[in-house]
């Protein structure tokens, strides 16, 4: 079954999101596999036909730093980046949620929005000269 959130391949999404500093991340679009994805059990598919929403998250020292939604070439509706986002503020971790696109990556908050009204508070561009250092910034609390 096809959905607008189908995983890439772990070295395509590592390519990706590498463009923006985040070289070391968890799967969560597979089933349980490696030791890492426990802490996240809660957010891992199920059953083996359950589509998963979260392509993967991004931690330093045990803290998770941000939630991956890679899109693909289809853009979320805004009612699931809502809907996600109030599901991750009761993990209680300080995290943004990404949503990776071809070319951007858009930064929105996690928290107890309203649906309608969640707006992405920064969006990278790939070609950004400060991409790179994306994630990094995110470790040291000076972005976003």
């Amino acid at each position: 079954m096809s959905s607008a959130f189908d995983s890439y391949d772990s070295g395509l999404l590592a390519a990706r999101l590498a463009a923006y500093g985040c070289t070391d991340f968890v799967r969560l679009d597979e089933k349980l596999s490696t030791p890492e994805q426990l802490d996240y059990l809660d957010l891992l598919p199920t059953r083996s036909n359950e589509t998963p929403i979260l392509s993967a998250v991004a931690a330093h020292q045990g803290t998770a730093l941000l939630y991956i939604l890679d899109s693909g070439d289809n853009a979320p509706v805004t009612s699931t980046i809502g809907d996600l986002s109030r599901q991750l503020a009761n993990r209680s971790d300080p995290a943004w949620l990404g949503v990776l696109k071809p070319g951007s990556l858009e930064i929105f908050p996690i928290g107890f929005h309203e649906s309608g009204g969640i707006r992405p508070v920064k969006t990278i561009d790939k070609g950004d000269d400060s991409a790179p250092l994306f994630f990094q910034s995110l470790v040291h609390g000076t972005s976003a």
